[in-house]
């Protein structure tokens, strides 16, 4: 378990609440409409690793976690990988990490906000509130659970969203 207030003490951080919300099971690849068998992660994770994110001990799926009334923005990303080539067929995709701690039953768990950019992914159609976790595996953790989130500032922008607007709308 990480100490919080010595984290806050270095580094600015925003503390938000959170509800774990049901996904569409691409990423875990547990959707029967998933075309990746395994989950997107899994496949991507090589990927990911050669560029210097080690994914190892994590659970090869995320937490979608509203964060509402909020929107979020990765305006300076832990990580970048942009023309990442991981599925034959497709194009390639950027994708973008920033550092994210999830407050849950008194512990607090070292996690990655995962964000595929929109502008890469043609069919990737998700409100802006909506984040997805990359996280170590959480035991008994259920949709509709509250969370705390931790963010860097120096990484994600938080700011209240006055209209419901979706990554990938298209003006």
């Amino acid at each position: 378990m990480i100490e919080m207030d010595r984290l806050l003490e270095k580094t600015a951080w925003y503390k938000v609440a959170g509800v774990l919300v049901k996904g569409y099971g691409v990423a875990s690849g547990i959707s029967s409409e998933s075309p990746y068998p395994f989950g997107s992660l899994v496949m991507q994770k090589p990927y990911f690793n050669e560029r210097g994110l080690d994914l190892e001990g994590f659970f090869l799926g995320t937490l979608n976690i509203d964060i509402s009334p909020y929107v979020f923005e990765i305006f300076n990303p832990l990580f970048k990988f942009e023309g990442v080539e991981w599925y034959e067929g497709t194009t390639a995709e950027t994708f973008s990490f920033a550092d994210c701690f999830i407050e849950y039953e008194n512990t607090c768990i070292k996690g990655y906000v995962y964000y595929p950019h929109p502008e890469t992914k043609l069919r990737h159609f998700q409100s802006k509130s909506l984040l997805e976790i990359i996280a170590p595996y959480i035991e008994n953790v259920r949709h509709g659970v509250k969370l705390s989130l931790y963010f860097n500032k120096e990484q994600i922008r938080l700011t209240k969203n006055h209209k419901e607007a979706r990554y990938g709308d298209r003006p």
